[in-house]
C-alpha cells in the first residue's frame, strides 16, 4: 500500500497516546485496522489478541472494524507465514472489538453482584423506554401538584403546557436526558443548588461564574462585526470600512477589555451609553439585497451587544423584581427532575431493565473506587482491566461524552491509547456528544512531546472539484465559535489523485424561485427545518427530476465505474436524492419520480405506512374485509396487483 505521510505516521509511530484528526475519506478506519494489525503482528508488543481494546460507537462500525483487522490480519499471516500473525487471527473472536455500551453491558455482567442487579437484566428499547417516561412524567406532575402547589403555580404561571410537543413540563424528562452525559448528577444538582441560592447582583460572587458567558457573546459580536468588514472590502471596496472600524469595532473592543479587567461598573455604565449608529448612504447602483447582505452581520452584532444591558447579571433591580421568583421555579423544577429520575429508576428495577444510559453509568460505578464516582480512584475492577489491556482503539472519537471519557480515563491506566476523529462530523450533540473533548486533547497533543497528533486530510473519495467547493463553502462558515474549530490548512480537504477527471462540473445549484412560507401546521414542526408548502415541495421534486432524465437520457453524464474501470454513462441506480426532512418530503418525490417515468427505491422506515405500496396492501385488506368499500376497491385495482389504467377504470 503506497500509504500518504500522515497514515504511514498513524500507523507506525511509536508514541505513548496518538490522536488523528481524520477528515472524510482519509482512510481513517483502514488507518486504525492497520495499526491494530501491526501491534497484533508484533510478539514483543502484543502476545495476545485479549490484550487490545477497540470501541466504536455503533454495532455497523464494529463489524466492519472487525472484519478489516481480520482481513488485514490474514493477508499479513499469508503473506509473512508467520505462525503468530496465525494464531492472533484464530482467537480473534475472543477479542474486545465492540460498542462501548456493548463493552460495559459484558462488564457488568460479570460483576452485577457489585450493582445489586438482576443477572437476568435485560436492555428497554428506546420505544418503551419513552411509554415508561410519559406515564412516569405524568405521576411526577401530580406528585409535585400534592406536594409543593404554590411553586407549582409560580413555575408553570405563564407557560404552555396544553400543546403536547410544547408542553414546558416536558423539559423535567429533557434534562434527566441531558444528565445521563454528565459524569456525577448530584454534584450537578448540587451546584444548581448553590449558583441558585447566589444573590444575582452586580456585587455578587456569582458574577464570576458568569463572566465568560459574557465574553463568549462579545467575541461573537466582534466576529460579525469584523465579518461584515470582509465582505464589505470584497464587495463594496470598503464603503462602510471607516464607519464599522471607528464607530462599531472600538465599542466592543473596549467592552471586553473593561470585563477583562473586572471593571464592571466601567463595563454596564460602556453597554448603557452604546446607542448605535446610522449607517451612511449605499453607493450609487447597488442593489439593496447586497446591501443588506453586507450590513447584516454587523447588524446582528450591534443588537446583541445594545440587548447585554437586558441581562439579569447586569441588572441591579433583578433581585427586587424577579430574584425570589425565579429562584423558586428552579428549586421546583430540580426537585421535579429529582423525582423523575428516582420514579424511571425504580420502575427499570421492577422490570429488572436497564436503558443504555444505565449501561454507561454502572460501569463508571464498577470502575470508580467503592463505587464512588466522585472520588476519582479507580476500583479493583479497573485496574485489573488497565493492567490486562496495554493498547486501547477509539474511533469516532467526535461522539464521545464526558460520562464515555471518564470511563476510558480509567481504563487507559499505562495502555497506549489511540483515538481518530473529526470534529467536523460531530452531528450527535443533541444526545450530550461534547466534540470539545476531542478538540482538547488534540491541542494537548500538540504541546505533548511523549503524546502524538497526527493530520489526515488527504482525501481518496471525492473529486477535486468537489473539494474545492467544499472547502471555500467551510473556510467562510466554520470558525471556532461556531464550530469549536477553525477550517484552517490542516483541516481543509486535498485531493490524493485525480485520475478520473471529466469535463462535466462537479457542483451545480439548481435554485427555485418561490414564495417562503412558514406554516403553523405541528405536523411540521418536529424537526428544525423551515417548513415550506407541499407545493413548494413538489416544484422542487419536478425540478430535480427534469434534472435527472437531462442527465441520463440527453446528456449521458460520465461517470467512473470502479468496476469496469473505465467511463461510463450514467443510469438512474447510480443516483441519490438527499433530503433535510425525510418524512414529509419523501412520498411526494416518489410521486413525481414514478409520473416521470423514472424508477425509485424510497427506503426509510419513517414513511413506512405512507409508501404507496404499502397503501396498495391496506387497502387489499380492507377490500377482503369488505368489498363494498369503493375507494380501497379503486386503490387496488389501479395498483399493480391488476394493473387498471385510469381510462379502464373510468369505463
Amino acid at each position: 500500500m503506497n500509504w500518504t505521510q500522515g497514515q504511514k505516521q498513524a500507523i507506525e509511530s511509536k508514541s505513548c497516546d496518538i490522536t488523528v484528526a481524520a477528515s472524510a475519506g482519509t482512510g481513517k478506519t483502514t488507518v486504525l485496522s492497520q495499526r491494530a494489525v501491526r501491534i497484533l503482528g508484533a510478539q514483543d508488543l502484543c502476545p495476545d489478541v485479549s490484550d487490545i481494546l477497540v470501541l466504536t460507537f455503533t454495532d455497523a462500525a464494529a463489524g466492519e472494524m472487525k472484519q478489516r483487522i481480520a482481513q488485514n490480519l490474514n493477508d499479513a499471516a499469508i503473506k509473512n507465514r508467520n505462525p503468530h500473525l496465525r494464531k492472533q487471527l484464530l482467537m480473534l473472536d475472543s477479542a474486545d472489538i465492540s460498542t462501548i455500551h456493548s463493552f460495559c453491558k459484558r462488564v457488568i455482567s460479570q460483576h452485577f453482584h457489585r450493582l445489586d442487579l438482576d443477572p437476568a437484566f435485560r436492555i428497554m428499547d428506546e420505544d418503551e423506554s419513552k411509554l415508561i417516561k410519559a406515564e412516569i412524567l405524568q405521576q411526577t406532575i401530580e406528585a409535585g401538584w400534592n406536594d409543593f402547589p404554590q411553586g407549582m403555580q409560580q413555575l408553570l404561571q405563564g407557560r404552555a403546557v396544553s400543546n403536547p410537543k410544547k408542553n414546558f413540563l416536558n423539559c423535567i424528562s429533557e434534562i434527566s436526558d441531558f444528565l445521563n452525559t454528565v459524569v456525577s448528577r448530584q454534584k450537578w444538582f448540587d451546584r444548581a443548588a448553590i449558583l441558585n441560592d447566589a444573590v444575582i447582583s452586580i456585587s455578587s460572587d456569582a458574577f464570576e461564574n458568569k463572566k465568560q458567558i459574557i465574553l463568549e457573546k462579545l467575541k461573537t459580536c466582534k466576529e460579525q462585526t469584523e465579518w461584515s468588514l470582509k465582505l464589505d472590502n470584497e464587495i463594496t471596496a470598503g464603503h462602510w470600512r471607516d464607519q464599522i472600524i471607528s464607530e462599531c469595532l472600538p465599542a466592543i473592543v473596549l467592552a471586553i477589555e473593561y470585563l477583562k479587567k473586572d471593571s464592571l461598573k466601567k463595563f454596564i455604565e460602556h453597554l448603557n451609553c452604546f446607542e448605535g449608529f446610522k449607517w451612511i448612504n449605499k453607493p450609487k447602483g447597488l442593489d439593496d439585497n447586497i446591501k443588506e447582505f453586507v450590513q447584516a452581520p454587523a447588524r446582528r452584532a450591534i443588537g446583541e451587544f445594545k440587548n447585554l444591558s437586558s441581562l439579569a447579571i447586569l441588572n441591579s433591580d433583578y433581585e427586587t423584581l424577579v430574584g425570589s421568583s425565579c429562584s423558586v421555579q428552579i428549586k421546583v423544577l430540580i426537585e421535579l427532575v429529582k423525582k423523575f429520575d428516582l420514579a424511571y429508576q425504580t420502575r427499570k428495577q421492577q422490570l429488572t431493565s436497564v436503558d443504555f444510559s444505565d449501561l454507561e453509568k454502572f460501569m463508571l460505578v464498577l470502575l470508580s473506587e467503592n463505587g464512588d464516582i466522585d472520588s476519582g480512584k479507580p476500583s479493583d475492577i479497573a485496574i485489573t482491566l488497565a493492567e490486562k489491556y496495554k493498547y486501547i482503539f477509539i474511533d469516532e472519537y467526535q461522539d464521545i461524552n464526558p460520562v464515555q471519557q471518564k470511563i476510558i480515563d480509567l481504563l487507559s491506566g499505562k495502555a497506549k491509547v489511540f483515538v481518530v476523529g473529526d470534529v467536523k462530523q460531530s452531528i450527535y450533540a443533541w444526545r450530550g456528544a461534547d466534540c470539545g473533548l476531542f478538540v482538547e486533547r488534540l491541542n494537548n497533543a500538540k504541546q505533548d512531546n511523549v503524546k502524538s497528533r497526527v493530520d489526515l486530510n488527504e482525501n481518496f473519495r471525492s473529486k477535486p472539484g468537489i473539494l474545492k467547493f467544499v472547502n471555500e463553502v467551510f473556510v467562510k462558515i466554520m470558525t471556532e465559535s461556531v464550530a469549536v474549530i477553525d477550517y484552517d490548512e490542516n483541516a481543509a480537504l486535498k485531493p490524493f489523485k485525480d485520475s478520473h477527471e471529466t469535463a462535466n462540473p462537479d457542483v451545480e445549484l439548481l435554485v427555485v424561485d418561490e414564495e417562503y412560507q412558514r406554516e403553523s401546521d405541528d405536523e411540521n414542526e418536529d424537526d428544525n427545518n423551515d417548513s415550506i408548502s407541499f407545493d413548494a415541495i413538489n416544484r422542487r421534486a419536478i425540478t430535480v427530476a427534469q434534472r435527472i432524465k437531462e442527465l441520463v437520457e440527453v446528456e449521458q453524464f460520465k461517470i467512473y465505474d470502479k468496476k469496469a474501470a473505465c467511463l461510463r454513462p450514467c443510469r438512474y441506480s447510480d443516483i441519490v436524492i438527499l433530503t433535510r426532512s425525510f418524512a414529509q418530503r419523501a412520498n411526494n418525490y416518489v410521486q413525481i419520480l414514478r409520473l416521470a417515468n423514472i424508477p425509485v427505491i424510497s427506503d426509510s422506515s419513517t414513511g413506512y405506512f405512507a409508501a404507496t405500496e404499502i397503501n396498495d396492501m391496506l387497502s387489499l385488506l380492507q377490500v377482503l374485509d369488505n368489498p363494498r368499500q369503493d375507494i380501497p376497491l379503486a386503490a387496488v385495482l389501479r395498483s399493480p396487483l391488476f394493473g387498471v389504467s385510469d381510462s379502464q377504470l373510468l369505463k
